[in-house]
């Protein structure tokens, strides 16, 4: 039987999306009983709670990731993968509070996914579902992209190299010969690397200490949103790549600038970053500061 919950709180909005006037918010519910806490998979509609993975019960846990709405229905796309006692019972894509896709547990460890795309193509007038993140498979994790829970790409199947997919854009009209660009990092000696694929094939590949949160495609240029850290001064500088380039920096003395997420709307590029300064010590002292950044493309 449930016990009767000591109190709840609101942990974190991992993803959040605005349609026309409306907010849609994916983050985690917490809910603490005596000995321990269960993280629910929750959207949130301007503020009010709108879907959740089932109830929560002492002794799961959940993965979640993933939003995209449906601008004319309004329809409700999220990931969830649930485990009892650490074993993963299933990976599934919600729409609205029903399953619609599942995705394959292996060996107790689900799939994580990290955005959702929904693409309308207007030469056959269909929509699909389009997710990226990794999975696990031979003793590390693999990036992954899926459409409609089903895999499309793994751009390093078979290699010893793990890497993870975080943002994916969709380009075209046609399905078939629509163009898929997707970003993430590759770890190589326990460092990672921002990296882009095309399709199956790597374009991008950043040699130090890095990794990336966001890419659009526009006008046949390729923006890649990320950052690299310093092993030595432990500093954090964000980057837009345009095309394999840096396009923009982001930095500040003696602080840590960190990506956040980038948007454009109109031939505007907009960026959002946290700036965290650093104690002597390598610690962080807690001032956090966040800016948004316009500039337009056409000049």
């Amino acid at each position: 039987m449930k016990k009767n919950l000591l109190f709840t709180m609101v942990l974190l909005a991992m993803a959040g999306i605005v349609m026309a006037q409306d907010v849609y918010l994916l983050g985690t519910k917490n809910y603490y009983y005596e000995w321990s806490t269960v993280y629910m998979p929750t959207v949130w509609k301007n503020g009010e709670i709108l879907y959740q993975d089932g109830e929560p019960l002492e002794g799961y846990s959940f993965e979640s990731g993933g939003l995209a709405i449906d601008d004319e229905t309004h329809d409700v796309y999220w990931y969830s993968a649930r485990s009892f006692n650490n074993e993963f019972e299933r990976a599934c894509i919600y729409k609205n509070d029903q399953v619609v896709s599942n995705i394959n547990v292996v060996g107790n460890i689900a799939p994580r996914i990290r955005d959702m795309q929904l693409k309308k193509f207007a030469s056959t007038h269909t929509m699909a579902l389009f997710s990226a993140g990794y999975k696990h498979s031979g003793g590390h994790w693999n990036a992954v992209i899926w459409r409609e829970g089903n895999e499309l790409f793994v751009p390093t199947a078979g290699s010893s190299t793990p890497s993870y997919a975080f943002d994916i854009e969709v380009v075209g009209d046609d399905e078939n010969s629509s163009e898929y660009y997707y970003c993430g990092e590759k770890d190589i000696n326990y460092d990672s690397h921002a990296t882009v694929w095309h399709n199956d094939e790597q374009i991008f590949f950043n040699e130090t200490h890095s990794n990336t949160n966001n890419i659009i495609v526009d006008d046949g240029d390729i923006y890649v949103f990320g950052s690299e850290f310093d092993d030595v001064t432990w500093i954090t500088t964000s980057y837009v790549w345009k095309n394999g380039e840096v396009f923009m920096t982001f930095e500040e003395p003696d602080a840590s600038v960190k990506p956040q997420c980038m948007a454009m709307s109109e031939g505007d590029l907009w960026i959002c970053t946290t700036t965290q300064h650093e104690s002597d010590e390598k610690s962080g002292d807690g001032k956090v500061k966040i800016w948004k950044i316009i500039r337009r493309l056409s000049c």
